[in-house]
This record gives C-alpha cells, sequence and structure tokens, in this order.
C-alpha cells in the first residue's frame, strides 16, 4: 500500500535509502555495476527514425508538470544508472518549478540480472521505493514523501537498446500514481527497485532535458534521468436526471415534462414519479437529490428513504445524499409515491434538480419536470342490476317484452 511515512520512521527508512550499500564480489568493478549501459553499441536494433507510441507515457487527462524525455537508440550518449537496493545504489535527480501537487511519476529504464555481467531480466513482480526530498544547496535534503512497495505499471516500449558486450534489451515505461500526492514545489526524486523475484534490478534510462544533473549514491553524473511528474488527473464531469411519471392505464412511464402533457391523475389516488440520475461524464461524483413537488401532491414515501423531508406551503422538498459515489455510466434510480390532493382541474408539477461534485470540487447540475393533471373522479354507480344494464344496452328491448308479457309493466 502505498503511504507517506513520518517521524523517525520516515528518517529510518530515508537513511536506509541514501546510505544502504551491498558489499560486490571481488571481481566485479564497481563502476561496472553502477552504470551498465555505457559505450552503446551502434548495431542498435530497430529503426531510431520511426517513433513508437509507447515511449510516450500516457494519453490522459493529467497535467505535465515536470518532463524529461529518454535518449534513443541511436543517440552515442545513451546510457543508463543503477539504482537497486540489492546492489548498493540509488540515483536522484532534480525538478523546479511545480505549482501543484505531483500525483503521478513515469519513467523509463531497464531491468537486468548482474551476474559478472548483465543479462535482460524479466520484470514481472518489481517492487519499487520512491522518494521525494527537498533540496539542500544541490543535494537531496529531507525527506518530505516516501512511497513503499511500489507495483508499477510496467510496459515494454518496443525500443531496443543493444549495449556493449552484445545483449539485446527493451526499455521499459514505468508509471504508478502516487496516493496520497506529493506537495513539493522544487526538490529531488530517487526512484529505486526493491526487490525483483528474478533478482533483476532496476537501471534509470539518461535524459539531457534538464540541467544535466543527476546524483547516483555519492557522486554525479553530468546527465539527467527520464522521468514525468504529473499533476493531478483531470476529467470532464457531465450529470443527466430524467423525471417520470408512471401511467397506470398504459402500465409505462411518461415523460411528462410540459403542462400540455400532463399526466391526468384522479384526486384521491396515488401516483409514482421516477428519478433517474446518470453519470454521463467521466469523473466519479458526490451526488445530491432534492425533489420539489407541490402540495396538490402530497407526499407519502419514497425508495430509497431521503434524507430529509419538509414542507414550507405550498410545497413539500425531499432531499437524498447518495451515500456512494456514483461512476462514469452508473444509474441510480429512486421512485416517490404522493397523493393527489386536487383541487380539480389543477395543473402542477414536481420538479428533481441532481448535483453532482467531483473530487476537486468541480460542480455539475441537471434538473427535470414532471406535470399531473388532478381532476374528481366520476361517482361510482353502486347499484347491480344498473351497472349490468349500462353494460348490456342491447338487453332493453328483450325486458320490455319480458315484462309486458308478465304483466308487469
Amino acid at each position: 500500500m502505498k503511504k507517506i511515512l513520518k517521524g523517525a520512521v520516515v528518517l529510518l527508512i530515508a537513511a536506509a535509502m541514501v546510505f544502504s550499500t551491498v558489499a560486490v564480489t571481488a571481481d566485479t568493478g564497481e563502476e561496472e555495476i553502477s552504470s551498465a549501459c555505457g559505450n552503446i553499441n551502434k548495431n542498435f536494433v530497430g529503426n531510431p527514425q520511426t517513433k513508437n507510441t509507447n515511449m510516450i507515457p500516457f494519453s490522459g487527462d493529467r497535467t505535465d508538470l515536470f518532463v524529461q524525455t529518454p535518449l534513443g537508440p541511436d543517440d552515442p550518449e545513451a546510457n543508463c544508472y543503477t539504482s537497486d537496493f540489492n546492489l548498493g545504489h540509488v540515483v536522484y535527480d532534480n525538478f523546479w518549478d511545480i505549482n501543484e501537487p505531483i500525483c503521478d511519476i513515469h519513467w523509463w529504464g531497464f531491468t537486468m540480472l548482474y551476474d559478472a555481467g548483465w543479462y535482460p531480466c524479466d520484470p514481472t513482480g518489481m517492487l519499487f521505493a520512491i522518494g521525494f526530498f527537498t533540496d539542500a544547496g544541490g543535494q537531496p535534503g529531507q525527506l518530505v514523501c516516501l512511497y513503499e512497495d511500489i507495483s508499477p505499471s510496467i510496459t515494454g516500449t518496443g525500443v531496443y537498446y543493444e549495449w556493449a558486450g552484445g545483449y539485446t534489451h527493451e526499455m521499459y515505461y514505468f508509471e504508478v500514481d502516487l496516493d496520497p500526492c506529493c506537495e513539493l514545489s522544487n526538490g529531488w526524486v530517487a526512484i529505486q527497485s526493491i526487490y525483483s523475484p528474478n533478482n533483476c534490478a532496476f537501471l534509470w534510462m539518461n535524459s539531457k532535458d534538464g540541467d544535466l544533473y543527476c546524483i547516483q549514491d555519492a557522486g554525479s553524473w553530468d546527465y539527467d534521468v527520464s522521468f514525468i511528474l504529473t499533476g493531478e488527473e483531470t476529467c470532464n464531469p457531465d450529470i443527466d436526471v430524467e423525471k417520470e411519471v408512471f401511467d397506470s392505464k398504459t402500465g409505462r412511464w411518461v415523460d411528462a415534462d410540459t403542462a400540455s402533457t400532463a399526466l391526468d391523475a384522479p384526486i384521491c389516488s396515488n401516483v409514482k414519479f421516477r428519478i433517474t440520475v446518470t453519470n454521463t461524464g467521466d469523473c466519479p461524483l458526490a451526488v445530491g437529490v432534492d425533489d420539489k413537488m407541490h402540495d396538490s401532491l402530497k407526499y407519502v414515501g419514497a425508495d430509497p428513504e431521503p434524507e430529509e423531508v419538509s414542507y414550507d406551503p405550498p410545497f413539500y422538498y425531499i432531499l437524498w445524499v447518495l451515500p456512494n459515489y456514483v461512476m462514469p455510466g452508473e444509474t441510480i434510480t429512486i421512485t416517490v409515491t404522493a397523493h393527489v390532493e386536487g383541487p380539480d382541474c389543477s395543473i402542477d408539477y414536481n420538479h428533481a434538480y441532481a448535483l453532482g461534485v467531483t473530487d476537486s470540487g468541480v460542480e455539475v447540475e441537471d434538473e427535470d419536470y414532471a406535470y399531473v393533471h388532478a381532476y374528481e373522479k366520476a361517482k361510482e354507480i353502486n347499484m347491480p342490476l344498473l351497472k349490468f344494464l349500462q353494460s348490456h344496452p342491447n338487453m332493453f328491448p328483450f325486458l320490455q317484452i319480458l315484462l309486458q308479457r308478465l304483466e308487469l309493466n
């Protein structure tokens, strides 16, 4: 689980990240482990003139806060630097002019197995530590944000480098959301692999987009490393609300949203309304729904139960606050039952209003109406014989003849 640690725990982990070293076998040169990718073999694999779309990290609606892109396989200055806990190396690079929280980080590099030389290694299951530090006179200072046991999204770029030694290595693209976001306007970031089921080490691809200065352990390189810091994801919120009334004669919900299309509803009967709220945007929304109903329609009940029902003549006000986010494309349905009070021939409305709010506080809203025409229902005839005659008008001539013959007329 990604988290930020505070106090002594943070300082202890920071010290381990910065100062940890692991002994290297006597026949292995420290320089060889710290930089595996130098002296690139110009017989690279692939066409460097063909832009691979996987080199571009993402297409989502996010704000780029700081960008340093990797050098391609055709660049003679291409290199990469080991940043792995078990091999005793960590790489830092600086950033500046950040004007909002850092919520995501994207980076490029290689995963290799070291065994008296570097070999391609499957990155599946690798875990990383990511730290953000203040700047202390051109060096990493105090640890501000630390994310442990990070399992990033790892994507092969389809771009291959054939380093000295003859092995071909695919460059990988890594990305992860930082939860919570890290607020640091300028400072340093370190990324270090800390675990791999395949004993892979992470080697960070270099860049020339910054100030040409990064730090590995206590030394430095005259290059940058490749990463992008991005802000909070932006999205396009939208919401739709529909108000309908149930026609018991047809068994259908109707959209009686104007006075001229009002549904006929007899006085002293119950009528049902349906409020349908749909998240038509691409952001999760916290949603509240308000229903305003004229007192010619008396509130009876609702499903789900509202948070609040109040009556301020001549209106009932009914409020729901949905307990969970309404996700993009999700629809929530509310039904309201009312008793038709009248007066006769009145046409009154039931008004639904929905408000959606994103995590960043952006508000969207929508409203809809449903109209009802209240009318006085005609008195029913209760006499069984008259009701029978009304429904069988062709029986009258026959009854007259029958009565005459029986001398009852």
